[in-house]
């Protein structure tokens, strides 16, 4: 009778841990739908020719995130105009840059 007993309470366990992941899954879908997010894009997926300024070799370096292994920061440098509102709004005749990422050591912590 225990082992019986013993496989009732495993099959009771199973089917509550399957309800625990179907309902938090439920939950982050309904979460990410309210909270109108932009849908999630690869990097695999960006089209490196309609921005050829950028050099697809060091976006994927960064992608991998080996920097972090190696105790390095990134700087983005560029104009941050394209990043925020600005007031007065920007003419089309401001001259601007593309941004570049540039990598330096730090020591360890």
């Amino acid at each position: 009778m225990s082992a019986a007993l013993d496989t009732a309470l495993e099959a009771i366990d199973i089917l509550l841990s399957e309800e625990l992941t179907l309902r938090e899954n439920s939950r982050i879908k309904t979460a990410l739908r309210m909270g109108r997010l932009a849908t999630i894009k690869a990097v695999a997926g960006f089209d490196f020719s309609f921005q050829p300024s950028l050099d697809k070799d060091r976006i994927f370096t960064l992608a991998q995130l080996g920097l972090i292994e190696r105790c390095e920061a990134v700087h983005f440098l560029g104009p941050g105009e394209r990043a925020k509102a600005t007031w007065p709004p920007l003419s089309a005749s401001t001259p601007s840059r593309p941004a570049r990422a540039s990598t330096s050591r730090r020591s360890p912590i």
